[in-house]
């Protein structure tokens, strides 16, 4: 059963230096000259799983972006409209049947660990004003607070302020799973039933979905903090998984995997100390260590997250 790291070590992808517009891709592909090629890039999500406390990879119904290509001497180019940078599922189709696929991180290559140190504040304050927010919502149905129009409009607009916030987040970073869970609260609050409506004591029947309640929406953002910190580390173990793979490939790479890791260990205050270990390591690995190196990092990434169910199957 052939693994990622497996699929990876046999990478006949590689990404170009993006600009502002696109991403340029070449690949290596043993099929006729003028075979015509469809490259789709959809990028690689998390999910967070409530009931099994563990994170699941997705597939992104919107940052998706494709490009035609043509085989010329058994290799071809491609250059696919620019989105949100993270690390994307390229597939490579002839005739409609998947011919390659890969895991490549697209887009400038510091996004990703630029967020490790950035985003996670910018979730803690989310999270703190989302809670305010939920106080206030049942205050309202308690009638404790009053439902004036005035209160309405401004919590209203106040969710609609985190929901565009966290939906920009989501793009800029690699927290996808920790985003949708808070965007989740908005959204159960946005259609909260309490503005003139019969008031409902501890929150049952003011909100739409059954088995949604303000106490269920009190344990998500209190989960919060658990699942930042279980994804922070699943993005620092996949990255480093990734570029460790085409270090393996191409010694060049050696430095921009060093480097992620240095920026990853600067990012990592409270986890775990073997984990730690692992990414400080890293950021001073040589050749000769790499095999070990991804094996260990791949089986930390294992423990955190549930891979892709396609990638699963190999």
């Amino acid at each position: 059963m052939m693994n990622l790291l497996s699929i990876l070590l046999l990478g006949q992808l590689t990404p170009g230096v993006p600009d502002e517009r696109m991403w340029p891709l070449t690949g290596a592909l043993a099929r006729p000259d003028g075979t015509e090629l469809r490259i789709d890039a959809a990028r690689v999500e998390r999910r967070w799983d409530a009931v099994r406390k563990r994170l699941r990879e997705e597939l992104s119904d919107e940052s998706r972006v494709s490009a035609r290509a043509v085989v010329d001497r058994k290799s071809f180019r491609a250059r696919l409209r620019r989105g949100p940078s993270g690390v994307y599922r390229v597939a490579v189709r002839a005739d409609d049947t998947e011919v390659l696929a890969e895991r490549l991180v697209l887009g400038p290559p510091g996004d990703i660990p630029a967020s490790w140190g950035t985003a996670p504040a910018k979730l803690e304050a989310a999270r703190e004003r989302l809670q305010g927010l939920l106080r206030t919502a049942v205050s309202v149905s308690r009638e404790e607070a009053g439902a004036t129009a005035d209160l309405q409009k401004a919590f209203l607009k106040s969710l609609v302020a985190e929901e565009t916030a966290l939906a920009e987040l989501g793009l800029k970073s690699d927290f996808t799973a920790t985003v949708g869970l808070l965007g989740r609260v908005c959204e159960l609050l946005r259609n909260a039933q309490i503005w003139g409506a019969r008031p409902a004591d501890d929150g049952p029947g003011a909100l739409l979905e059954d088995g949604e309640s303000f106490e269920s929406l009190e344990q998500m953002l209190a989960s919060a903090p658990a699942v930042l910190a279980a994804e922070r580390k699943a993005s620092v173990a996949g990255l480093l998984c990734l570029l460790a793979a085409r270090a393996a490939e191409n010694a060049k790479h050696l430095n921009a995997l060093q480097g992620a890791a240095r920026k990853a260990a600067a990012a990592l205050e409270g986890a775990a100390p073997g984990f730690v270990a692992a990414v400080e390591a890293t950021a001073h690995v040589g050749e000769a260590e790499l095999p070990e190196l991804r094996r260990r990092l791949e089986a930390l990434r294992d423990e955190l997250v549930d891979r892709l169910p396609e990638e699963a199957r190999r």
